[in-house]
């Protein structure tokens, strides 16, 4: 397996350039792992990704590097120590450096002469394009996908020069080390006997869970922007049309909340997004989606705290807080993702568990699977379904009395006729299973009650310390 590191300050095209050669190698079967270490800025500082690749499954980054891409002198002065022996540095000739790992490339002049200074890491991208024998067309095919139409011939030229400036045998130990087998001891595999990873998926974990959520049939999301979790709404954003979704920026966590609370007591499914700190202003409002007991699933991404933390890197420290943060005793499930693809399943698990036993559920995620992305197998979307989704009328109400499509405890065939007249409807009745029979808002010919104070069967308050225990007992069964 081969490791490269790319490096530069915020506003030199980190991203775009980590994107193209991750689509590149991608693209070529290999089976790429991607992760991004960035400060929290917008201009300057100094951020990374780590693109780790090979012909067998990565599940890891490496701390150790094969090829430092250095778009500034930073980088150089900072990842040169986890650079291995036998490593190289592609880097401006501007740069010092007396290192003999290093290849200069005029990436500073090649810009000024194409009279564009963002295309410099373009001239890199096309020394690795020399270095590892990659198809020049298909650097074209993804600078089409991933720029606007003026700036394709301008980064293909600059890209040329990189190529140019490299020769074929200076990649000979590259190619060797990118095919062979992992644990570092250089075996080289086959070539009939290297598997092809171009129809595999890459994704990082914000997307997946934003898919795992749609396959089950999500309606509203919202939240407030908070790192590592926007690029959740970000990219539900673009697919509100398509999907037929609502996506909506909240003004805080507190009203993103609630808004979820709301509209999954109306029948819709929704979900929030968030980090550690937003989780906190949640809490209340998760304690209400228990005690009212209304589905309510919140993504909570970790990064490291207190407070505001580190807001760009990553961390586990939340876990405490996603279990027990709340007043009193109301069931949550919380659902720890393992890796890219687990979260789109756990997401679409996480709705289930909402809408059957009628609770809030926490996803929690990190920032290392959040932002870093891996190359996995297609989802197979036999294994997910959506939850069902009914209107408060009249119809919707015949059609949730049906077992075959009812949610919550309709399900386990546990509502009686007699809970639908308007007098006798027992939103908090007591089962056997714990989950009470749920009706939505609206209906005329059953009235629906809820309220975060104690209460009865019947959703009324009531303060009798037997109403209050059996009811808690009933919700923790």
């Amino acid at each position: 397996m081969f490791n490269i590191l790319l490096g530069g300050a915020a506003g030199q095209g980190i991203e775009t350039t980590g994107a193209v050669i991750e689509m590149m190698l991608k693209a070529n079967g290999y089976n790429v792992f991607v992760t991004r270490d960035l400060m929290s800025r917008v201009r300057g500082g100094h951020n990374f990704t780590t693109l780790r690749f090979g012909r067998e499954p990565v599940l890891a980054h490496d701390h150790k590097v094969d090829l430092i891409l250095a778009v500034n002198q930073e980088t150089i002065d900072i990842h040169l120590k986890d650079l291995r022996e036998d490593g190289f540095i592609i880097a401006d000739n501007k740069f010092r450096t007396d290192d003999p790992r290093a290849i200069m490339l005029p990436m500073t002049d090649t810009a000024k002469e194409l009279g564009n200074a963002r295309v410099a890491s373009s001239v890199a991208v096309g020394a690795l394009i020399r270095l590892f024998d990659l198809p020049e067309e298909a650097l074209r095919d993804i600078f089409e996908k991933t720029l606007r139409s003026e700036f394709v011939e301008i980064n293909m030229a600059a890209a040329k020069a990189g190529f140019n400036a490299v020769s074929l045998d200076q990649g000979e130990a590259a190619r060797k080390k990118a095919n062979s087998r992992a644990g570092g001891k250089g075996e080289i595999i086959p070539e009939d006997e290297r598997k092809d990873y171009s129809d595999w998926i890459m994704i990082n974990a914000n997307r997946a869970i934003a898919l795992g959520a749609l396959s089950a049939g999500l309606q509203f999301y919202t939240a407030y922007p908070m790192s590592p979790s926007t690029a959740i709404m970000e990219y539900l954003a673009g697919l509100q049309n398509e999907a037929n979704i609502v996506v909506e920026q909240a003004e805080d966590e507190l009203a993103a909340i609630n808004a979820v609370v709301g509209a999954s007591y109306a029948g819709a499914v929704a979900m929030t997004g968030t980090s550690g700190g937003g989780y906190q202003l949640m809490v209340e409002a998760m304690a209400s989606a228990g005690m009212m007991e209304i589905p309510a699933v919140v993504v909570i991404v970790m990064r490291p705290g207190p407070v505001t933390g580190l807001p760009t890197r990553t961390e586990q420290g939340d876990l405490d807080m996603a279990i027990f943060a709340g007043n009193g005793e109301y069931p949550k499930m919380v659902i720890a993702v393992k890796n890219q693809s687990d979260a789109f399943y756990q997401a679409n698990r996480a709705h289930h568990i909402a809408q059957k036993y009628q609770t809030p559920v926490v996803i929690l995620s990190d920032q290392y699977i959040a932002d870093g992305a891996a190359t996995i197998e297609p989802f197979d979307l036999s294994k997910v379904e959506k939850v069902t989704v009914a209107a408060g009328d009249e119809e919707a109400l015949a059609y949730r009395m049906d077992p075959a499509h009812a949610r919550g405890d309709v399900m386990h065939g546990e509502t009686k006729a007699s809970d639908l007249a308007a007098d006798e409807f027992k939103r908090y009745r007591i089962t056997e299973t714990g989950i009470s029979p749920r009706l939505l808002p609206g209906n005329p010919q059953a009235f629906v009650n809820a309220d975060t104070d104690s209460h009865c069967e019947y959703g009324f308050i009531n303060e009798a310390a037997d109403v209050h225990t059996a009811q808690v007992d009933k919700r923790m069964r």
